[in-house]
């Protein structure tokens, strides 16, 4: 599975299976609740074994920086 966010003043996030099929798609507000709440809800579709983020700064950064 692989997941996809844009940077917005929320987290959009997607998840991919292994073939490029889209499974879901959720925001999640930029709160460090919100970031445990994307990793989680991430987890609940199975083994994370990607994570792309679209940019670094600010909004990405937090994320990136929350992320184990």
């Amino acid at each position: 599975m692989r997941h996809r966010r844009d940077r917005h003043p929320h987290h959009q996030a997607a998840v991919i299976d292994g073939v490029g099929r889209h499974l879901a798609t959720e925001q999640f507000e930029i709160t460090p609740e919100g970031y445990q709440r994307l990793l989680d809800w991430l987890r609940s579709h199975g083994e994370v074994f990607a994570v792309g983020v679209e940019g670094t700064g600010a909004y990405g950064a937090n994320l990136r920086a929350s992320s184990p």
